[in-house]
């Protein structure tokens, strides 16, 4: 009878010490979860961003190609009434789809949080300086950037910050993992 009781006592504190270790191990495989899926959203965000940039740099470049070609008929004023025409439509279409592009980057940024992707609000603002209906532009119509150089993003993946850079003028990204301080550490 003893035996049977100490048999069933170790095989206790066997399944116990078993629970324990695989409790420990699901936390460990749930927190490298949230990081990875915090890098696929840094991914996701740099592709986003690097595209929502090169479209509005291309529109940007054209719209000042139209600015330049309108201070020209100055010098040829016959010219000026044939080229309002031709390009009041085409400034007009390009700005409002800067405006369309610009927004279609922020309903992605929050459909992204909503796949739980936890990104810092800064990234709700995009590159550029536009409200809902308008943007800043400078005098030859091109959207305003907000930083000169780079944007940057933050992300939180697991126990990482993940911060991102695009730098405008080599149109190329950097990624940072930052192990982040966390309080019962």
């Amino acid at each position: 009878m003893d035996n049977i009781f100490f048999t069933i006592m170790i095989l206790s504190l066997l399944a116990l010490t078993m629970l324990g270790i695989t409790q420990s191990d699901l936390k460990q495989i749930q927190s490298q979860t949230k990081t990875y899926q915090g890098a696929l959203c840094a991914k996701e965000i740099n592709g986003q961003t690097a595209n929502l940039i090169d479209d509005i740099s291309k529109t940007n470049q054209i719209l000042a190609a139209l600015k330049a070609g309108e201070i020209t008929t100055i010098i040829i004023p016959k010219l000026k009434i044939l080229f309002k025409m031709l390009t009041k439509g085409t400034k007009k279409a390009l700005m409002l789809y800067q405006i369309k592009r610009l927004s279609e980057y922020r309903i992605d940024m929050f459909q992204l949080r909503k796949k739980h992707c936890y990104l810092s609000p800064s990234t709700y603002k995009t590159p550029y300086k536009f409200s809902i209906l308008n943007a800043d532009r400078d005098k030859l119509d091109r959207i305003k950037k907000r930083n000169k150089n780079k944007w940057q993003i933050n992300a939180i993946g697991g126990n990482l910050k993940i911060q991102s850079r695009y730098f405008y003028g080599n149109k190329k990204s950097q990624t940072n993992l930052l192990k982040l301080a966390m309080p019962w550490q």
